[in-house]
């Protein structure tokens, strides 16, 4: 199942019906009717076919719910109730609109309704959850809200809108480094969405910690740098990427974590993670040449040579005498065909390396040419 963020940290209302709607569906709402009215008019519809207009009752009321009419999108979501009146995705929809409203008390009997009603191995238990949490918060009552965040992070530990409102909570306490951690995962998991508006406030909720709590967030930011190094050093992978990403959440300023974390990648074969991270380093240091010189060769394996030759470019731009990228130069133009240029770029790059006596790029090099 794919899971789409609805309005951020403000509501989390998602239903698998919701997912495929919001996510490339191509049929307007009046075609949903059309089929809807048909179905409507039989006299006496079939099981197969009751299911079937449940169905459209759903994708109906969350087309509304995406499009922000949630008089239309409650309309179709009770016609969906009174064919299913123990649907937990519905009471998890018709709480979500509630909450929208502002009538709390309604959303939370909604939420827990839905709760009662879920089975055990309920897909979407810590939707639920958080939303009871995000209720519990909304009335002042943080004890109970920090409960179900945690309980809706037990049933899915990335779930960023609930590392958003702990790390809330443990600010509010006096816990700035566990306020800190869970900000900064909650916002680099928000990277990864499509939803904007939630990226948007994890983004400024984290920075507004930083700002107000400047001395310890560079303080955590050094003690994550020399811990995820040393991970790295030690080749655990896993453990590397989650502490540099924290990192880098945090200190938006230190190209070294950008790049570790693409060397991490690229050696995991993720070649568009590590050219977001390779980028990344760049973007903080025009001048490191390595970010260059790996984008280049991500490019130059997807055989996109001249994207490829663009990057070593502007590399030759900040750094004439690195034999490299000269070398990748060449081998570019020798696979498109232009050997001359090819030629001339290797017997450049032969000669810088000599003067580095960099003996494994030599080797390369005479290979190719």
């Amino acid at each position: 199942m794919k899971k789409i963020f609805f309005m951020g940290l403000t509501i989390y209302a998602l239903t698998a019906s919701f997912a495929t709607c919001a996510t490339g569906a191509t049929k307007e709402p009046t075609d949903f009717q059309t089929v809807i009215a048909r179905m409507e008019n039989q006299s006496a519809p079939n099981q197969e076919q009751g299911d079937e207009l449940y169905t459209l009752y759903l994708e109906q009321g969350m087309y509304y719910i995406q499009a922000n009419n949630y008089s239309k999108a409650k309309y179709f979501l009770l016609k969906a109730l009174r064919r299913r009146d123990k649907d937990p995705e519905i009471y998890l929809n018709l709480g979500a609109i509630a909450l929208k409203r502002h009538n709390i008390v309604r959303a939370m009997q909604l939420f827990k309704k839905a709760q009662r009603l879920a089975p055990t191995n309920y897909d979407k238990m810590e939707m639920i959850l958080y939303n009871i949490g995000l209720c519990y918060q909304r009335m002042g009552n943080d004890p109970k809200a920090f409960e179900y965040y945690r309980q809706a992070l037990a049933k899915n530990p990335e779930f960023a809108q609930a590392l958003l409102g702990l790390g809330i909570i443990y600010e509010k306490s006096g816990q700035y480094e566990a306020a800190l951690l869970h900000l900064a995962k909650a916002h680099y998991l928000s990277e990864e969405t499509q939803e904007t508006d939630f990226r948007e406030q994890s983004k400024k909720t984290l920075q507004d910690f930083i700002t107000n709590h400047k001395d310890i967030a560079q303080a955590i930011a050094q003690k994550l740098f020399e811990k995820g190094s040393a991970l790295f050093e030690e080749k655990k992978a896993g453990r590397a990427i989650e502490v540099l990403k924290l990192n880098g959440a945090i200190d938006t300023t230190n190209p070294q974590i950008y790049y570790r974390l693409g060397v991490l990648y690229l050696n995991r074969n993720d070649m568009m993670m590590a050219a977001k991270y390779f980028i990344t380093t760049i973007k903080v240091d025009k001048s490191h040449i390595q970010a260059y010189n790996n984008l280049a060769g991500i490019f130059m394996k997807l055989k996109k040579y001249p994207d490829a030759l663009k990057i070593l470019t502007a590399a030759a731009g900040v750094d004439k005498e690195n034999p490299k990228i000269y070398y990748n130069m060449g081998i570019i133009y020798l696979e498109t065909g232009e050997k001359r240029k090819g030629k001339e770029c290797l017997i450049k790059a032969k000669r810088l390396a000599q003067k580095e006596h960099n003996t494994e790029l030599l080797k390369k090099i005479k290979q190719a040419l």
